[in-house]
């Protein structure tokens, strides 16, 4: 039985794509649509994302599910012979437990593992192992800095942060001091974002009054994130603005600022979800969104094209999207919200 993995630690024509993502074409290649793949009947999907209790990857999984009910469609498997998809998750974003989790579907002999990591370099014997066994490698989501995968399905990570930190530039003004509130220091996908973010600052706002002055990361096990907030505004109590790195850090900020009597700073996130949503406008200057079904959607496609030996881009760039007060009834903007 073939078994396809996918790990997010990120033609059927039924799938309802959300607005401007009816195909999503690189090389040649549409990462939206299943037209023209084969898997052997019974091939089995597991998706396994870094954290349990981030929304983003319940939309990832929607996504990866359509993918498999449109590849069943498409192929004209039912009953035992369907394509089916799996999902696991640690509690939150833990290492270990993503590890052990990759052990125990490793032990089922995957065609195809796909993996978002919380730190690459810790997966690093698992790959090589998987590769070893000719089973094929994705990266999901995250990036894998030990170069064994074939391909990365995600958000331009780079442009998407950069263009959350011109938007909180121009919402203060283009002078003031800015701290950015981090998800992880082992997550590579924080660890783009973050340097994005200071090199859109240095490379094209070096003309203006903008001072970089803290670089926070909320996951530390010997302080809660209220604290590591306090400590930040404590110690910058003229911040101008906070640009977050992913949902959880976004919706922190946001909970940590309702119970301040007075708000200072501006805040810009990343993600979205009914909290960030409703704070657009108020709390937020705005959100950049990136498109998670789209991801879930193309990491089966991929997954599906490399044991079909069809090959893949060594890059699939999902869309992402700023949005703000001024678009966020925009018909683009609703085709994309999530919560």
């Amino acid at each position: 039985m073939a078994l396809i993995m996918l790990l997010a630690c990120g033609c059927g024509q039924s799938k309802e794509v959300p607005e401007g993502s009816e195909s999503l074409l690189i090389n040649g290649a549409d990462y939206l649509s299943v037209e023209g793949i084969f898997l052997e009947k019974g091939a089995s999907i597991g998706m396994v994302a870094t954290n349990a209790e981030n929304s983003f990857f319940d939309v990832v999984k929607n996504g990866a599910m359509q993918a498999v009910e449109d590849l069943n469609k498409e192929l004209g498997y039912t009953g035992n012979k369907e394509i089916k998809l799996s999902f696991a998750a640690p509690k939150e974003e833990d290492v270990i437990e993503q590890i052990n989790i990759i052990d125990q579907f490793l032990d089922k002999a995957p065609d195809a593992l796909c993996v978002a990591f919380t730190d690459a370099s810790a997966c690093k014997t698992q790959l090589s192992m998987a590769k070893n066994n000719g089973i094929k490698l994705i990266a999901f989501d995250t990036p894998d800095d030990t170069n064994l995968t074939e391909t990365i399905v995600s958000t331009d990570n780079q442009a998407a942060a950069a263009e959350a930190a011109g938007k909180m530039f121009e919402a203060i003004d283009y002078e003031g001091k800015i701290a950015i509130v981090a998800h992880n220091s082992l997550t590579e996908t924080a660890q783009i974002r973050k340097q994005a973010i200071i090199d859109e600052m240095t490379q094209n706002y070096n003309d203006k009054k903008i001072q970089f002055v803290d670089i926070v990361y909320t996951t530390q096990k010997d302080r809660s994130e209220e604290e590591v907030l306090s400590e930040l505004l404590e110690k910058h109590q003229d911040l101008a603005g906070i640009i977050c790195t992913d949902l959880q850090t976004t919706e922190m900020v946001i909970d940590y600022a309702k119970k301040q009597s007075e708000i200072t700073y501006k805040i810009v996130g990343f993600d979205t979800s009914e909290k960030i949503v409703g704070e657009i406008g108020k709390l937020l200057v705005g959100t950049v969104s990136q498109e998670p079904y789209d991801i879930g959607y193309a990491a089966v496609v991929a997954a599906a094209r490399s044991i079909s030996d069809m090959g893949n881009a060594a890059r699939v760039n999902t869309n992402h999207i700023w949005i703000d007060a001024e678009n966020l009834a925009s018909k683009e903007v609703q085709g994309v919200l999530y919560e």
